[in-house]
């Protein structure tokens, strides 16, 4: 069998990282899986960051904050989450923080996805679902940065 690997390498501003998994024969399907959410992890850590960087979040964070946390949520709890994700006031802060100079008009339209995703998988988090891997304990590993703040914030 031909040798396979997955391989990921960072060397950005602060972010220097080396992740490789052979994968053989012997590979158990799970070890894959759970080196594949670990870079998920990295990726979203990172993303976050860069996102902060980009716009101004803590604007966007203020106003999820209203959205509050209500734990074991039943669905119409669920249905009014969503509501105030989709909400008028979101997207306006929204396209306040993502309004920048200098970019184009595709630019922005990403921008503000990138932070409309931002803000429905925090308001989803803080009530209590999981939304991607980044929630999730790998065996072996130690908690998820951010899996107690999220939750918390």
């Amino acid at each position: 069998m031909e040798e396979s690997y997955i391989q990921f390498i960072a060397n950005y501003a602060g972010w220097k990282a080396i992740r490789k998994i052979k994968v053989d024969e012997k590979t158990k399907d799970t070890d894959v899986v759970y080196f594949l959410m670990s870079l998920s992890q990295s990726f979203d850590n990172k993303i976050e960051i860069s996102l902060r960087k980009a716009v101004a979040l803590e604007k966007l964070d203020a106003v999820i904050k209203e959205a509050g946390s209500v734990k074991k949520a039943g669905s119409a709890e669920i249905a009014s989450v969503l509501e105030f994700a989709n909400s008028r006031k979101v997207n306006q802060a929204i396209n306040e923080i993502s309004e920048k100079e200098g970019l184009s008009k595709d630019e922005k339209e990403a921008l503000k996805a990138a932070c409309k995703v931002y803000a429905l998988k925090k308001i989803l988090t803080n009530n209590g679902l999981l939304v991607d891997y980044s929630q999730v304990k790998i065996p072996g590993t130690r908690k998820p940065k951010g899996a107690k703040g999220a939750a918390e914030e």
